[in-house]
C-alpha cells in the first residue's frame, strides 16, 4: 500500500536521510478466498459429518455415509450409537418410520449429518441417541434433477445409480427418488457329519456355496405443504423392493 522509495546516500555521510513514505492506491482484479470444510467437525454433544461437496456425498446412499463413522452400527435390527444404544433419524426435523428408509436417501441429496450423542429436550426422549439429517433440498427452491452413478470392484463387480427430482415453489415441495443397486455375494455354509460313535468312527465336512444376486430397488417420494412457518402437513412413501 505505499510506494517504493530510493535514496542515494553518499558513502562519506555519516547518518541516512529521514525516510518518508508515501501511500499508493492498489486497484486489484479479484479477491479469491479458500476456505476447506473438514469432513468430521466434533463438538460437545454431537458429531457434525460434512456429506455436501465431500467425498461422502458419493458413497451411495445415507446408510453407506452413516457406515463411513466410527460412532455409528448400522445393521437389520436397526441404528445404534457406541456407548449409547439405539438411535432415532430424523430428516429435516420429521422422524423417518424405520431404518431400512436409509437406503432410500441419496449421499447426493445431504448436506450434513449430525450424530447427537446427548440429545436435548427437544427431541423425542424415546431415544438415547438422534441422527439428525439435513438435505440440500430443505434450502432449495423452484426445481431441480440430479443423477448419481458409481460402479466398484471387489470380488464382484458393484453397481448403483440414482435419479432425484424436486420441486418448490410457495409452500409446496415435492421431492421424488430412485436407485438401482445389483449386487452379488456368495454365501458360504459348512456342514459336520459326526459319525464318531459308530463302528467306523469319522467325521465328514461339506462346504456349500451359493452366488445370491439380490437386485436393489429403492424409492422414496414425499410432498409437503406448508401453512405457516411451525405449521405443514406432509406426506411420505418410501420403500425397496428386489
Amino acid at each position: 500500500g505505499y510506494r517504493d522509495t530510493t535514496l542515494l546516500v553518499a558513502a562519506e555521510e555519516e547518518s541516512i536521510p529521514p525516510v518518508f513514505l508515501y501511500t499508493q492506491t492498489m486497484y486489484l482484479d479479484e479477491v479469491n478466498v479458500e476456505a476447506r470444510i473438514p469432513v468430521f467437525a466434533p463438538k460437545d454433544d454431537r458429531l457434525t459429518m460434512n456429506v455436501g461437496n465431500t467425498i461422502l456425498s458419493q458413497s451411495g446412499t445415507a446408510e453407506d455415509v452413516l457406515r463411513k463413522s466410527a460412532r455409528v452400527s448400522v445393521n437389520e435390527n436397526g441404528i445404534s450409537v457406541t456407548s449409547r444404544g439405539e438411535a432415532i433419524v430424523l430428516v429435516d426435523g420429521h422422524r423417518l418410520p424405520a431404518a431400512k428408509s436409509l437406503s432410500s436417501i441419496s449421499s447426493s441429496e445431504i448436506q450434513k449429518i449430525d450424530i447427537i450423542t446427548s440429545p436435548s429436550s427437544k427431541y423425542d426422549a424415546e431415544g438415547k441417541a438422534v441422527i439428525d439429517i439435513t438435505t440440500k433440498r430443505a434450502n432449495r427452491q423452484f426445481w431441480g434433477a440430479e443423477v448419481t452413478s458409481r460402479l466398484g470392484k471387489g470380488d464382484y463387480w458393484r453397481g448403483y445409480t440414482g435419479v432425484e427430482l424436486s420441486a418448490k415453489f410457495s409452500g409446496l415441495s415435492l421431492y421424488g427418488y430412485y436407485a438401482f443397486e445389483p449386487s452379488k455375494k456368495t454365501l458360504k455354509e459348512s456342514y459336520i457329519r459326526d459319525y464318531t460313535k459308530t463302528d467306523l468312527p469319522k467325521y465328514i465336512t461339506n462346504d456349500a456355496k451359493n452366488l445370491e444376486k439380490p437386485i436393489g430397488n429403492n424409492y422414496r417420494f414425499s410432498g409437503e405443504y406448508k401453512f405457516t412457518g411451525r405449521h405443514s402437513l406432509g406426506l411420505q412413501l418410501s420403500g425397496q423392493y428386489n
